[in-house]
C-alpha cells in the first residue's frame, strides 16, 4: 500500500479465500501504508481486494515466474509491473 492517509473506512483489504466463493474468507489483511503481501499465485491462490470506497488506492505489483523451453534448454524469467510494462529476462 502506498496511500500514507489511507483510512481503513475507505476500503481496500486484501482478501485471501479458501475457495473460489466470496464467503470462505481465509483472512483479510488491512490497507496499512506500506504493507507488502507475497504469495504463490496458482489455481487455488483465490484473493481479492474489497471495494474502495472512494479516493484511489494505490499499489505497487510484482511477479515473477519461470518457464522452459520444449527441449528444456532455455528458461525465460520474466518480472511484470500492473502499469502494463513487462521486462522479460532470457537465460541462454
Amino acid at each position: 500500500m502506498l496511500n500514507e492517509q489511507w483510512s481503513t473506512n475507505m476500503g481496500g483489504y486484501f482478501a485471501f479465500f479458501d475457495s473460489e466463493h466470496k464467503k470462505d474468507i481465509r483472512c483479510a489483511v488491512g490497507p496499512h501504508f506500506g504493507n507488502i503481501i507475497s504469495f504463490e499465485c496458482a489455481n487455488l491462490s483465490h484473493h481479492a481486494v474489497s471495494t474502495v470506497q472512494h479516493g484511489a488506492r494505490l499499489t505497487f505489483l510484482v511477479y515473477a515466474w519461470q518457464a522452459q523451453d520444449a527441449n528444456n534448454q532455455h528458461y525465460i524469467q520474466g518480472v511484470h509491473e500492473e502499469e502494463g510494462h513487462q521486462i522479460i529476462f532470457l537465460d541462454d
